[in-house]
């Protein structure tokens, strides 16, 4: 029942801000100045850059697990804490690494942890959203804790504190570009799979992952590579 009003709190910020951001989507100017059979001819070649059946691969592929991490750890309150590390992350398509790393705040990944015992619930925000001060009035937050769940929020690359300066509702990730859209998710699982090594090395043993919109597709996404103690989409 939580889950229902959870995720329908979220569909609906979800459908508001693509509503009033229509038409806005992050899309690279390569692609912008292209009439739409030039645009369609350039998208099918693109995709052939990722057929290759080695890049299914875990790890060893076009996605690897992260790099161990010893996040800084900033008290909120009693059982809250923020945690941040550098994403040092490369991109895979080098014909865009130099666009997608020209943002400097999102070379470092953020979380907020409220630590209540060794099961861990990971929650995944949605498209312009990962603001931890409304993320944790949104999600069921304080139940999870009160029944001796860990809680770990997370934000996506140019999500949250890692936004582009005016650019709250309008992150590059995900983008009109699937070269952009692709790293962002690489990003993610980088991130993600970092940290949930972290939590394990704390004895937070049993880690499952829910996510809302975007974050239901990098959940999913997740959940193909890593074992999960369970999925929530």
């Amino acid at each position: 029942m939580i889950g229902d009003l959870v995720d329908r709190v979220a569909v609906g910020l979800d459908h508001a801000v693509l509503r009033s951001q229509h038409g806005k989507i992050a899309e690279s100017a390569e692609l912008r100045e292209l009439g739409p059979e030039a645009r369609l001819q350039r998208l099918t070649e693109l995709a052939t850059r990722y057929d290759d059946p080695a890049l299914l691969a875990w790890p060893g592929g076009f996605l690897n697990p992260g790099p161990v991490i010893e996040p800084v750890e900033t008290r909120v309150r009693r059982g809250v804490l923020d945690l941040a590390w550098p994403s040092s992350y490369t991109p895979w398509n080098e014909e865009i690494a130099a666009d997608y790393l020209a943002h400097v705040g999102n070379h470092t990944a953020h979380a907020r942890l409220f630590e209540a015992g060794p099961r861990t619930l990971l929650l995944v925000h949605g498209y312009g959203a990962g603001h931890f001060g409304l993320e944790e009035r949104l999600w069921p937050v304080r139940a999870a804790v009160s029944r001796g769940w860990t809680v770990v929020l997370i934000a996506l690359p140019f999500h949250g504190r890692r936004a582009l300066p005016g650019q709250l509702l309008t992150p590059p990730f995900p983008a009109a570009d699937p070269r952009h859209a692709n790293e962002g998710f690489r990003q993610s699982i980088d991130d993600i799979t970092g940290l949930m090594t972290w939590l394990r090395r704390r004895g937070h043993t049993a880690i499952g992952a829910w996510g809302v919109s975007l974050g239901a597709f990098t959940v999913a996404l997740l959940a193909t590579l890593e074992p999960l103690a369970f999925l929530g989409l």
